[in-house]
């Protein structure tokens, strides 16, 4: 069941940062290492239409864009506890190298949604392709489970506006009258 504190998820500039690093660019279709046509960004399915190789950088990203949203949507209904954002960007760069039905059948999935220990090393699993022991996998993986388990930076209180004074200690009045004295009688200048 997915858990509701995690609906307002979005990926970060962060994670987007992290998959752009690890999928790299290319702007003509290439095979991956275990022989799946790719484009751009880790791009596997045909180019939609306008996209015609070779791309840009900026038309690889827009892709990214475009998909990265599926795999946070996988993220978000496959798991059952709440995330931080840096765990939620960790998951969705997994989801998004090896698919949601590698997600949803990981022991790594079952141990954040049952809660226990020893989530972090379940991403040192997966770092293999066709067989093989992959050293950009290692990287990879290692880079997620190092953002699943960093915390987000603190949040700065937000500033008041500029418009509004800030709240004032109550001060005495400025010029206190002193009571007169029972002999002092007041009297009209004379001219």
């Amino acid at each position: 069941m997915p858990h509701p504190a995690n609906d307002a998820l979005r990926i970060s500039d962060a994670g987007l940062a992290l998959i752009e690093q690890f999928e790299g660019f290319r702007g003509d279709w290439y095979l991956d290492p275990v022989g799946v046509r790719t484009i751009a960004f880790g791009w596997t399915h045909a180019l939609p239409p306008g996209y015609e190789p070779p791309l840009t950088r900026a038309q690889g990203r827009q892709l990214l864009r475009q998909t990265v949203g599926s795999y946070g949507d996988s993220v978000r209904r496959l798991v059952s506890v709440p995330l931080l954002q840096t765990q939620y960007d960790a998951l969705v760069s997994f989801t998004y190298n090896l698919g949601a039905a590698n997600l949803a059948a990981s022991t790594l999935l079952r141990k954040l949604n049952l809660d226990e220990p020893g989530v972090g090393p379940e991403f040192d699993r997966w770092i293999r392709a066709g067989g093989q022991v992959l050293p950009g996998l290692v990287r990879r993986r290692a880079a997620e489970r190092a953002m699943f388990e960093t915390p987000p930076p603190p949040v700065d209180p937000p500033e008041p506006p500029d418009d509004e004074d800030p709240p004032r200690e109550p001060q005495p009045p400025l010029d206190p009258i002193e009571p007169r004295p029972p002999h002092f009688i007041e009297r009209e200048a004379e001219d």
